[in-house]
């Protein structure tokens, strides 16, 4: 199972210092991505539980920007 997974990008410090910003990252990052199961694949292999009245796990990913001035 895939958890959690983030991919970030900084962007160079010469660039910035031409548009006057100390720092500028990229990243992208998501839960639940990729589940592998023999089972049924729509239910989280986690729970103990027998029965089928579970939520599936959601899969969220994310994007974003934090920027420095």
């Amino acid at each position: 199972r895939l958890k959690n997974a983030e991919l970030g990008y900084s962007l160079p410090g010469k660039l910035l210092a031409k548009i006057k910003l100390k720092n500028v990252r990229v990243f992208i990052n998501g839960t639940n991505l990729l589940t592998w199961a023999k089972e049924i694949t729509w239910k989280d292999p986690e729970l103990s539980s027998g029965d089928f009245t579970e939520y599936p796990p959601l899969r969220i990913i994310n994007f974003g920007i934090n920027v420095e001035f």
